[in-house]
């Protein structure tokens, strides 16, 4: 009879841990179903910010007014020196004392 109570209790325990894990993978099927929906939404929410963005720049860029090259701001030009030659070693001056 003790032989049959164990196998009995094992067979409980089995059927306890089965259901028990059914019930944890349950638990993470959802935790995961909902972390792919937040990265969706996520995305969707980032791709907007960012399609806003682009037109906003697209109207900027419309609305500026080109420059003409009358009005642009030229920049001044450098002159470079001109380097003389040097004229004919001069002679050592004598110093009288």
């Amino acid at each position: 009879m003790e032989v049959n109570l164990d196998r009995v209790q094992k067979r409980v325990e089995a059927l306890f841990k089965k259901e028990e894990r059914a019930r944890e993978g349950a638990e993470t099927m959802l935790e995961y179903r909902a972390d792919v929906c937040a990265v969706r939404e996520k995305t969707a929410r980032l791709r907007a910010v960012r399609l806003a963005k682009e037109a906003d720049d697209n109207v900027a860029k419309l609305n500026k007014k080109p420059i003409s090259s009358k009005t642009a701001q030229k920049t001044p030009r450098v002159r470079k020196k001109q380097i003389k030659p040097l004229s004919t070693a001069r002679a050592p001056r004598s110093s009288s004392a």
